[in-house]
């Protein structure tokens, strides 16, 4: 059984205050057999969502596999029932990387796509067609989601073949005037990134801001 815990610092000084962990996501519960790769964000209201792939049938990568989130809205202390934010329809959907853009508050979600009839082995081998990349964002703390969006030939490379966005959550970077929202990429010999100019992405819903960079000497291009 798959378990998924979260520890929140309630209240107080951190030499004061324990540590509550509440079981968020259990194997076998709300329709999914197993729960994997989660995700913790806190949006710029205060509200914490926690996203997580539910694995319908089985604890393996390939298969009905849709996202998944609850979200609290009292720093912890009591959860909402979960909720599905991006359904496959039978396909293979996950690695939740969520990333909360700054200035306006948007959530911007990036995901994973692939047919659940193929495994790792038949993309990787060239059998099937490569992973895709969506995106989706929500401006209400994550109560509701707008429609998914792909990205793939934005952010990915015709070579690229099993890759995985995140694990984790991304990032806002900034440097003089200018500033990014960033997810990182695994699965391909090593990491990459997808970046985009984050007002833009803000006004656009994103689908057309994302591009894949690499970064230089540890210098975000601009």
């Amino acid at each position: 059984m798959k378990t998924i815990l979260v520890g929140i610092w309630l209240a107080g000084a951190l030499t004061a205050a324990p540590i509550a962990k509440t079981d968020l996501y259990v194997g076998g519960e709300g329709g999914y057999h197993t729960y994997r790769i989660p995700a913790l964000i806190v949006s710029a209201k205060g509200t914490l969502l926690a996203f997580c792939e539910g694995r319908r049938n089985g604890s393996g990568d390939s298969g009905e596999i849709d996202v998944v989130l609850r979200r609290s809205l009292d720093g912890g202390k009591t959860w909402l029932q979960l909720q599905v934010v991006a359904n496959g329809g039978g396909d293979t959907i996950g690695n939740p990387t969520p990333v909360v853009e700054r200035k306006t508050g948007t959530i911007f979600l990036l995901l994973t796509r692939n047919p659940g009839s193929v495994t790792e082995g038949q993309i990787v081998q060239g059998a099937a067609a490569q992973r895709t990349v969506w995106i989706m964002h929500s401006t209400d703390d994550g109560a509701t989601w707008s429609r998914l969006e792909e990205i793939t030939a934005q952010v990915s490379r015709p070579d690229w073949t099993w890759y995985a966005t995140g694990r984790g959550t991304a990032y806002n970077c900034a440097a003089g005037a200018w500033w990014r929202l960033a997810i990182t990429t695994c699965g391909m010999g090593g990491v990459t990134r997808m970046s985009s100019t984050a007002t833009t992405a803000a006004r656009a819903g994103a689908s057309a801001a994302w591009r894949e960079r690499r970064p230089t000497n540890r210098r975000w291009p601009s």
